[in-house]
């Protein structure tokens, strides 16, 4: 698709990450240093196996997708796992940051009130990394949610190790 590459780059690290279903039909493609709204967000673009009388004859590519996160160096795109009939897949963000939230209640659930419930102080912790999971509607794929470690600490990249298993 000429779309495609006219939009790529050289640094983008196009195919240092890939998964595919099963059955061959969903290719998602992970390039991890493309510049999207931010330096390094990266991306995954999505192909669709095309057949013509029982044999394939390519991909196709139907759309690019960026994280919703929207975070400079992200690294959107660093693993992909593609569940087993391509109709989901989870993309994982190696160096994204995730807020870390604390308060002046303790763990027991105990909660203050001084501060009247509400005072909250957010951190952005970096390099914590995250997964996204993406599911098919339709011609499309449409995020579904955000999963990220809840010991935030810095260079965790959660999501490092990504994979879907099949029940059958």
């Amino acid at each position: 698709d000429e779309s495609l590459v006219t939009s790529l780059s050289n640094t983008d690290l196009l195919g240092s990450s890939l998964g595919i279903s099963d059955n061959g039909d969903t290719l998602v493609i992970g390039a991890p240093l493309t510049d999207g709204i931010e330096v390094d967000q990266g991306a995954v673009h999505v192909f669709e196996r095309q057949t013509q009388n029982d044999s394939t004859i390519g991909y196709a590519f139907k759309e690019t997708i960026l994280s919703p996160s929207i975070q400079n160096g992200e690294r959107f795109g660093h693993r992909i796992a593609v569940n087993p009939n391509g109709t989901s897949f989870a993309v994982s963000s190696s160096t994204g940051g995730n807020d870390k939230i604390t308060t002046f209640d303790d763990d027991s659930g105990n909660r203050t009130t001084f501060d009247a419930y509400s005072l909250n102080f957010v951190d952005k912790v970096s390099g914590t990394g995250a997964v996204y999971t993406y599911s098919k509607l339709g011609d499309n794929f449409v995020f579904g949610q955000k999963l990220a470690s809840n010991d935030l600490q810095t260079n965790d990249q959660f999501g490092t190790g990504l994979a879907y298993s099949s029940t059958s």
